[in-house]
């Protein structure tokens, strides 16, 4: 109220929000949407912000409805009543809500065509001041109302309110002096007057609103100058009244919940009935959901009759007993006896209740019936038996030819079930309760019947004989219609599914219960067989469980050294880079970068080996066949394993004994076994002892030889356990300090790229010996290839001069750092930032402009596949014939085949090898160049 007072003392400080989209006479053309400023002070039911910072009220709603018409967006700008106007006239806001019509300010506001509804006025009165009950306007006849005398529109419409109902009543204006914290409730309180006119009921407890009426109309305004947001405005408005004359209304009701007059109070009739009787009994059917709830709803809510009562004891000071009842029938006969002083519920209509004497109070729930038939039943038909409880009538409306009463629901329910009824009728959250316990197979729920049940407390006939029922009604009506609602659905809530006894079971299907006893008998006898059984499978399930525990334990322990693994080259790399910016002589940055390719090599050589066992894990990996040189293999791996060893303190000795020195096979999978074998002996083998590398070869006379290989080492060994564990994937042996090398793929990868050359990888092995790994290959014996000329690309300079090249990359500084390697050797280098840049820029570019497009595989908006294959469909010559080569990290066959299937030529992965890049662009541009 304080809120109101304040917010009608300072008529021109509400505000408001609203947005615009279409001028009155014609609609806005789509554009961008406008962003309309909005004053928004904290007005209660027209603008204010919750507790979750969300803005609510009568201008938001009506703004967020203007929106749908004009497209507006809204910034709320927050203000108070003191600054708010001056504000407003400076320009700071485009609209302000809640204004009401004064000509004085018609140079000032800009109205619009069409109000946003009217504010309320009540007229307040004392609690105790009992000569003023509220639904008698002659009450007021001879009373004083108190004012706030600068309210003239509202005094007007007083005064207009009193002529209307004959009322003579003395209005005593007061001054903005005469407020107390912004408000009047000090005269009412004092008695200074008898009544008080707002424009909001009484929140504070203190006062109750004796009457209503419409007092101004309030509106949305900006300032005259901004024609084009008031026609719009206007067209909103008209649209939003013509589609819902109601509107204003509704917005009225939203924000301004229960303010109805609140006259309840208690006479002195009353009051000494309440002092007198003090407990009053009420006949109720313990665990009847949803009225009274113990155990058959689980706990979870008391039911509506406790706290429907618990609201009348906080008005009125009555206090409630209960007395139970076996069944409703016998509830209604302790009332009508006398043994009860109220029914806690009653199920019917008046004419039902004057039947059995008794007067209904106001309605404190509504719920509806509904109809259960039993499945060989058809409802409506003619001819049904219903069966419904005792106490209850049939409605009219439901045709039967006979009904049957039964005390308890469970009866009705059992009776439809067996066949003796066709249907029951009853209320349906009993109904409900009763069907989850899934006792009644035979029956189907029909329909809920569309006129709901008020439900009332009931007390007998005449009810003049006491207070009692005034006093339910009095206290009834003053508890809110929300909080009704809030007391009925927390106790809707079903009971969920109860516990099915035995004799329940029996009773509701004997045919049933008899075919669990058999399953039963026969459950135990196959558990006798079967109990040999089921201890073998017990003991081969804990045996698979503690194998799968011990996979997981290792790929746990895989996650952890692949985590190192990656962490160590990573640290060396940026350690590296730390490094040479601050370092300045050459010599030593080209050592540093050797360092830098030698940790960016192990990285790639990691993601390699986990890209191959993926591979072999889906059957994917293949084994070339094509002719090169053993010793080709050897003179690569032994000098680098050389040094190694050599830096660790360890021996290195190779014995390579081999008749026909060309083969067929598969080169790079054999250096790969081979190099796998020789670092895992030197992970394994401490200083001061040694490695051997042997390589065997019997010729078996078909142009074909056995080669037999072998690494050895004099390192710590492995014990018998872990000779095969060692071959599984992320499984490695030896100590915690050895354990750290490496993720455990490589003995795995070995066994398997073994097994496809049609070889078996072996192990021999003592602990505190050493390890020897070996496999026998056959080859067939191949011609010595011609020897390609030797050329090395890196040594070359100005290798790309005149090659005009476009490069598609999406990331930044990939972009960079190819364009930088690519121009040092002269080309010259466009780049675009995504597949669909680059076709547009080769769309764009004259013919023949480009020789060569590198394209990225992955990139926004559109892919590299795409583009290639957009660019391949262009109409111009140059478009089929300009190579494209793939340049991804994606380096799996099937990236492979989706570069070929788009219309490149060629497929480079990343990281990029330099060398491989420059070779590539050579060969692919002056492949060109022959064509031509």
């Amino acid at each position: 109220m304080k809120k109101i007072l304040s917010f009608f003392a300072f008529v021109l400080t509400l505000s408001v929000f609203i947005s615009a989209m279409f001028a009155e006479a014609f609609p806005i053309a789509a554009e961008e949407a406008r962003t309309v400023r909005v004053a928004f002070p904290q007005a209660d039911g027209f603008t204010t912000t919750d507790k979750n910072g969300v803005r609510r009220g009568i201008v938001v709603d009506y703004l967020t409805e203007i929106a749908k018409y004009t497209g507006w967006e809204y910034e709320y700008v927050d203000t108070d009543s003191d600054t708010m106007l001056a504000r407003f006239i400076e320009g700071e806001f485009d609209l302000m809500g809640g204004m009401y019509y004064m000509d004085a300010l018609k140079d000032t506001f800009a109205y619009p065509d069409f109000n946003c509804g009217t504010t309320k006025s009540v007229i307040l009165a004392r609690w105790n001041d009992e000569s003023i009950r509220g639904y008698d306007y002659r009450d007021f006849n001879g009373k004083t109302i108190g004012v706030y005398g600068r309210a003239t529109e509202n005094i007007r419409r007083l005064k207009q309110f009193f002529e209307m109902n004959a009322i003579n009543c003395e209005i005593v204006e007061y001054d903005h002096e005469d407020m107390e914290n912004g408000s009047l409730y000090n005269k009412l309180e004092n008695g200074d007057v008898d009544l008080l006119l707002g424009n909001a009921a009484d929140d504070t407890g203190h006062f109750r609103t004796v009457a209503y009426f419409d007092a101004q109309e309030h509106f949305i305004v900006t300032t005259p100058d901004k024609r084009e947001i008031l026609d719009e405005l206007n067209y909103a408005l008209e649209c939003i009244y013509e589609s819902n004359p109601s509107f204003a209304e509704e917005c009225y009701i939203r924000n301004y919940p229960d303010r109805g007059i609140n006259n309840f109070i208690l006479n002195d009739k009353e009051k000494a009935y309440i002092e007198q009787k003090q407990t009053v009994s009420v006949a109720i059917v313990d665990g009847y959901h949803p009225f009274f709830c113990s155990d058959e709803c689980g706990g979870t809510h008391n039911g509506m009759i406790p706290d429907f009562l618990s609201r009348i004891t906080d008005f009125s000071g009555l206090e409630f007993e209960y007395i139970h009842a076996a069944s409703y029938s016998d509830a209604l006969s302790l009332v009508s006896e006398g043994k009860a002083d109220m029914l806690g519920f009653f199920m019917g209509n008046e004419a039902d209740s004057e039947e059995y004497g008794l007067a209904l109070s106001a309605p404190y729930a509504s719920l509806n019936d509904l109809i259960v038939r039993n499945k060989s039943a058809t409802y409506p038909s003619d001819g049904l038996v219903c069966s419904m409880l005792k106490g209850r009538i049939l409605p009219p409306e439901i045709k039967a030819e006979r009904v049957l009463y039964f005390a308890d629901t469970y009866d009705v329910l059992k009776a439809v079930s067996d066949g003796k009824a066709d249907f029951a009728y009853g209320l349906s959250p009993r109904f409900e309760v009763i069907l989850q316990k899934g006792n009644f197979s035979e029956l189907i729920p029909v329909s809920a019947i569309a006129n709901s049940n008020d439900v009332c407390f009931a007390v007998p006939r005449p009810a003049s004989s006491s207070c009692l029922l005034t006093i339910l009604n009095k206290s009834i009506n003053s508890i809110s219609d929300e909080e009704k609602d809030n007391i009925c659905d927390a106790n809707l809530i079903m009971a969920g599914k109860s516990r099915i006894t035995f004799t329940d079971l029996i009773y509701s299907n004997p045919l049933l219960f008899m075919g669990i006893v058999c399953i039963f008998l026969f459950l135990i006898l196959l558990a006798i067989l079967l109990f040999a059984r089921n201890s073998i499978r017990a003991a081969k399930i804990r045996a698979e469980k503690e194998k799968a525990d011990a996979e997981n334990r290792a790929k746990s322990a895989f996650l952890s050294r692949m985590s190192h693994e990656i962490r160590t080259p990573m640290n060396a790399i940026t350690g590296i880079v730390d490094i040479m910016s601050m370092k300045n002589d050459a010599e030593e940055i080209k050592s540093y970068l050797g360092m830098l390719r030698s940790s960016s090599n192990y990285l790639r050589n990691l993601v390699n080996d986990i890209l191959d066992m993926t591979k072999v894990d889906n059957g994917v990996m293949t084994i070339a066949n094509e002719p090169f040189s053993l010793l080709s293999i050897t003179d690569e791996i032994c000098p680098i394993v050389a040094e190694e060893t050599k830096q660790s303190g360890i021996s290195f000795t190779s014995d390579v004994d081999i008749l026909h020195r060309y083969v067929y096979g598969d080169i790079v999978r054999l250096k790969q076994v081979l190099t796998n074998l020789l670092s895992n002996a030197m992970k394994f083998t401490p200083r001061g002892r040694k490695i051997d590398l042997c390589i065997k070869e019997t010729d078996k006379g078909n142009g074909s030889s056995e080669y037999f290989f072998k690494v050895s080492d004099s390192g710590i060994g492995i014990k018998d356990e872990d000779k095969e564990r060692i071959f599984k994937m992320f499984e490695q042996a030896g100590d915690n300090a050895h354990r750290s090398k490496g993720i455990g793929l490589g003995l795995p990868l070995c066994r398997n790229i073994v097994e496809l050359m049609g070889g078996k990888l072996e192990l021999e092995s003592e602990v505190g010996k050493g390890s020897s790994f070996f496999f026998t290959v056959t080859m067939m014996h191949a011609e010595e290839p011609k020897k390609a000329e030797k050329n090395d690309v890196l040594k070359e300079e100005n290798l790309l001069d005149g090659t005009n090249i476009l490069l598609a990359e999406d990331n930044a500084l990939n972009a960079e750092v190819a364009k930088c390697l690519l121009t040092m050797q002269n080309a010259t280098v466009t780049v675009a930032r995504d597949g669909k840049e680059a076709l547009d820029v080769f769309s764009s570019s004259a013919e023949n402009e480009f020789d060569i497009i590198l394209m990225d595989m992955k990139m926004p908006v559109m892919s590299g596949t795409e583009a290639t294959s957009a660019i391949r469909a262009l109409d111009r010559a140059d478009a089929r014939a300009v190579p494209i080569l793939a340049m991804t990290a994606n380096s799996f066959d099937e990236d492979r085949q989706s570069a070929k299937d788009a219309g490149m030529d060629g497929f480079i992965t990343k990281p990029i090898d330099i060398g491989s890049l420059y070779s590539a662009i050579r060969a692919a541009t002056e492949s060109r160049k022959t064509a031509k």
